[in-house]
């Protein structure tokens, strides 16, 4: 039964619940959706998720080397507000944090590009976890960036940054990732489409 497969991921036993009516409102402890349908509920701490999350929990902990160093750890809560390191938003639920160094991050942002090209701008933009000190606005929406999250940056231009969430805009990002990818091979390409090959 669910209630028996979820000891490491939460504390007390999961129950199936009634059906979850439109009167009530609420979030996924695990997947941060709108709670619908039949769902599992702790009775001792009020934590509710979907059935289909119950019965495939996420990872407890995961190894997250192409985000951060360390390994993060699941946090299974739904009434944790929190800004997300990765790409600076606030979210609802359970985030993934690092307990060696309170790092926060959104489920979704943990497979972040870590280099890509966007229309906007010439050269490539890799992204950091920790923009830094300064003055910063975004080379996409020209809102201010707060260095203490992450957002693209790019190596060649000082200054240029641009929001997670702007690079990644489907009016400005092609969605290919160009981690490993020589800079040179993709210039050739460019040329190539350039000269009608």
């Amino acid at each position: 039964m669910v209630a028996e497969a979820l000891p490491s991921i939460h504390r007390h036993a999961l129950n199936p619940k009634e059906l979850f009516s439109k009167e009530e409102s609420g979030v996924c402890g695990f997947c941060g959706e709108d709670l619908h349908g039949e769902v599992y509920a702790c009775s001792q701490c009020n934590f509710t998720v979907h059935s289909g999350c119950a019965e495939n929990p996420p990872s407890r902990v995961i190894n997250a080397g192409k985000i951060h160093d360390h390994s993060l750890t699941l946090l299974p809560r739904q009434h944790v507000t929190f800004a997300c390191n990765a790409c600076g938003l606030y979210g609802e639920g359970s985030p993934y944090m690092c307990l060696e160094c309170s790092f926060m991050i959104h489920k979704d942002c943990i497979d972040l590009p870590r280099v890509i090209k966007i229309s906007r701008h010439p050269h490539r933009i890799h992204h950091t976890c920790f923009l830094g000190p300064g003055e910063w606005s975004c080379g996409v929406c020209r809102e201010k960036i707060n260095g203490k999250y992450g957002a693209y940056l790019c190596k060649i231009c000082p200054g240029y940054a641009v929001h997670s969430i702007c690079a990644r805009r489907k009016d400005v990002w092609d969605g290919e990732e160009l981690e490993g990818i020589p800079e040179e091979e993709e210039e050739e390409e460019e040329e190539e489409e350039e000269e009608g090959w």
